[in-house]
């Protein structure tokens, strides 16, 4: 004999698994829970513990309106007794009303859907609709913001700083890039905070993948690299510079020719190194670039690193001059 706990928890655990289709428009129908039911020889037997029984269940059902109650009669040697079956739960709405935190959570997940649906959100949206109801109302409202604006600009071409989303900063479309995409009807799947990489002091705190920026229309900050030009002979060539960070495409022009290129993880050890004939190393100026959110893998840095190397050893070949050996 199953008790109102009983369905409770089942209820529960049914509403966890359909409320996001229901959303989306999809009737998962009646749902029912066998009480099981005393046999004949049982009612006989405890007759007692099966009268308590009954009269919880109506007790309870008279407190859910919403649901029902059904019964079918099974005859004792005492007679006709009434005994109830089963318990059907009309639609998601009575399902989510029968405990206190699914009813919470169905009203807000109704009222984020109201609004969010007035933007054509697609089948996409749906591993992100937990995660869309848990959002703060300043997150929340930034994403209809931001995915309204991305709508009505599929191929702005500006940066992020750019775009006039109130709320939205670099930070935040790293955060959230890959939900803006569901929403807009590319599939993403949802990862962990660690999306996004943090970088220490005050520079800029992310870098958006460009597939990602891509797909919002938007364009790329250039990634720069940090040089240092140990050899004074190669330093001469730049006004006497030997620390230079700049875009990749804008180091890859310069006209030196280094015989060897040390890439180094971090710009500390290159500050640190002393003058050496021929040499240059290379360090990342700009964060690491974070995963795509709908995983392609990003272009390395040291991929990137050597293009200008690439470039200056094309050089050097045709001066006549061997290629620069990369360390």
């Amino acid at each position: 004999m199953r008790g109102p706990d009983y369905v409770l928890e089942k209820a529960q655990n049914r509403y966890r698994s359909v409320w996001r289709d229901v959303l989306l428009g999809a009737d998962p129908g009646v749902y029912t829970v066998a009480l099981d039911p005393p046999p004949a020889s049982a009612i006989t037997a405890r007759a007692g513990d099966v009268s308590a029984w009954l009269i919880r269940w109506r007790q309870w059902a008279a407190q859910h309106p919403d649901v029902t109650l059904r019964t079918r009669t099974i005859r004792t040697k005492f007679g006709a007794q009434p005994i109830h079956t089963h318990l059907d739960i009309p639609d998601t709405p009575a399902l989510a009303g029968l405990n206190p935190d699914t009813a919470a959570h169905w009203q807000r997940a109704r009222a984020r859907w109201d609004q969010l649906r007035r933007h054509q959100p697609e089948e996409a949206v749906r591993p992100w609709l937990a995660r869309i109801v848990d959002l703060d109302h300043y997150d929340f409202t930034t994403l209809l913001a931001a995915t309204a604006w991305f709508r009505a600009h599929p191929r702005s071409g500006l940066t992020v700083r750019s775009v006039p989303v109130p709320g939205m900063h670099t930070k935040w479309l790293a955060r959230h890039r890959g939900m803006v995409l569901a929403c807009l009807g590319t599939p993403t799947t949802p990862i962990d905070s660690s999306e996004f990489t943090e970088s220490t002091g005050d520079a800029d705190p992310v870098d958006i993948p460009t597939d990602d920026l891509d797909a919002l229309g938007l364009r790329p900050l250039p990634r720069e690299i940090g040089v240092v030009l140990a050899d004074p002979v190669l330093r001469a060539v730049v006004g006497g510079l030997r620390q230079i960070s700049a875009p990749v495409d804008e180091l890859a022009a310069l006209q030196i020719h280094p015989d060897s290129v040390l890439i180094v993880e971090n710009k500390e050890p290159a500050l640190a190194w002393s003058d050496t004939t021929g040499l240059v190393t290379a360090s990342p100026s700009s964060p690491a670039p974070a995963p795509s959110s709908r995983g392609s893998p990003p272009c390395s840095w040291p991929q990137a690193i050597l293009r200008p190397i690439d470039r200056w050893a094309s050089k050097k070949t045709s001066t006549g001059m061997t290629n620069p050996t990369r360390r």
